[in-house]
């Protein structure tokens, strides 16, 4: 059998922008308690994720 290629992935910089979903008042109204705990814990693991990734580009470029 060939050797196995290495994988390269390639990714883009994602600002919490583009992860972030956003609720007019309506909406978010029309949420219960476990959909806005659910969208609480999800935007807090967004957050910890691109912090997370911006300390390590920070840390590997040097500054």
């Amino acid at each position: 059998t060939a050797p196995s290629e290495p994988c390269v992935v390639f990714q883009d910089i994602v600002s919490f922008e583009e992860v972030t979903v956003y609720f007019s008042k309506e909406e978010w109204s029309q949420l219960d308690a476990d959909q806005k705990e659910l969208y609480r814990e999800v935007m807090l693991e967004n957050s910890r994720n691109l912090f997370s990734l911006g300390k390590k580009l920070f840390l590997s470029s040097g500054m």
